[in-house]
């Protein structure tokens, strides 16, 4: 008795395989922020016929567990402040919208246009996206700690 070989796994592109990397490492890890359940309903229809309670456990200071890499530190320092909303204080975050070749930012949360800190300025690559994201940890970390400047100190 012979047993048949395993079908190889189909090579992914490695362009997919970056966004799926991307994209997990901007979502808060499960120890920080825990949805009560695993899937939302796709509309609301859908939402009023099944009537479940949708909730969010959060833990922002939680302990790292082991295995997990530390959470990254921001100090805005050298830009002379933390850069927020104007309109919501949002903190910046992977998931603002970025116009006018980075000079413009739209707030995730309440769509306000804000304007960018020329300190804090880099341009957009053909996607859109800043080009120095991977260097900064709050454009593509999805939990950090922001260093508070001198004006948030009372």
């Amino acid at each position: 008795f012979t047993r048949a070989p395993q079908p190889q796994q189909p090579q992914m592109d490695p362009r997919v395989e970056r966004f799926l990397q991307e994209e997990f490492q901007v979502n808060a890890p499960a120890h920080f922020c825990r949805s009560t359940t695993s899937r939302v309903p796709s509309s609301a229809g859908i939402a009023a016929k099944c009537a479940v309670p949708y909730g969010f456990i959060f833990q922002p200071l939680a302990p790292v567990p082991e295995g997990w890499p530390e959470v990254p530190t921001v100090n805005c320092g050298s830009v002379g402040t933390v850069v927020r909303c104007a309109k919501c204080r949002t903190y910046m975050n992977p998931f603002v919208v970025w116009e006018a070749n980075g000079r413009r930012w739209v707030c995730n949360l309440c769509g306000a246009p804000n304007e960018t800190p020329s300190a804090y300025y880099s341009n957009l690559d053909e996607q859109g996206r800043r080009m120095d994201r991977h260097e900064r940890a709050e454009l593509h970390t999805g939990a950090v700690e922001f260093i508070a400047t001198g004006e948030y100190m009372v």
